[in-house]
């Protein structure tokens, strides 16, 4: 009897980890193979064509966590909820750097602590600050 209950404890235990592995796969895994890649080159060598490629990608709605798991951190940030991220290039005219500004918002009037910054617009454009 006391095998039969340490068996069940153990295909308890299988089934919980098989349950909770297909629970926890990450975000990443659902990207399309293209967009992890450029994710990866763009938080690797910061160049520019990854960095359109995701920024084409995106979409407002999007969690900062998730905007982050493909860009990675930002170079600069000049105001809460705005956020600079820069490229290997530079623009042709201006001399400034090539880059994507990230603006958040708050999804909802709770404390803005308990409320995640959520994706409203992503620009390239020249980065001249």
């Amino acid at each position: 009897m006391n095998s039969l209950k340490q068996w069940k404890w153990c295909l308890f235990g299988c089934l919980m980890a098989v349950i909770w592995g297909g629970f926890s796969c990450s975000s990443a895994e659902k990207l399309p193979p293209y967009i992890r890649e450029a994710g990866e080159s763009f938080q690797k060598h910061r160049d520019y064509a990854s960095l359109k490629t995701l920024v084409e990608y995106l979409r407002s709605g999007m969690t900062e966590a998730e905007v982050k798991r493909l860009l990675g951190e930002p170079d600069y940030s000049p105001i809460n909820g705005q956020y600079y991220y820069a490229s290997d290039s530079t623009d042709a005219t201006t001399g400034f750097v090539l880059g994507a500004v990230v603006q958040y918002a708050r999804r909802d009037s709770t404390p803005p602590e308990a409320s995640p910054w959520i994706l409203e617009r992503v620009e390239l454009m020249p980065i001249g600050e």
